[in-house]
């Protein structure tokens, strides 16, 4: 059985890789560069085509709740995730 996948904001990395290497959770992950939030257009391009590679994963997708826009207008895109989560809920997924 492959390990939970996480797709996640860069700038969260520094984090979920603690709760990796200290056996916090079981999971491999995927970073997607910081500054994608910043053109939400290029955010919903790179999102769609990384959740569309992984989607037989079911993998969780962890961003900060602007990340996904102002208005939660990329939230359409998670279709394919097991689930969503704030950035500080990684831990709790396990």
């Amino acid at each position: 059985m492959e390990n939970r996948l996480l797709i996640s904001c860069g700038i969260l990395q520094p984090e979920i890789e603690v709760l990796i290497h200290s056996g916090k959770i079981d999971a491999e992950a995927v970073y997607l560069n910081k500054f994608l939030h910043m053109n939400q257009k290029k955010l919903r391009t790179v999102l769609k085509a990384v959740l569309s590679r992984y989607r037989q994963r079911n993998p969780v997708v962890v961003y900060g709740e602007l990340c996904l826009g102002f208005k939660g207008e990329m939230l359409a895109l998670m279709e394919g995730a097991l689930r969503t989560l704030k950035g500080t809920e990684v831990e709790k997924i396990y």
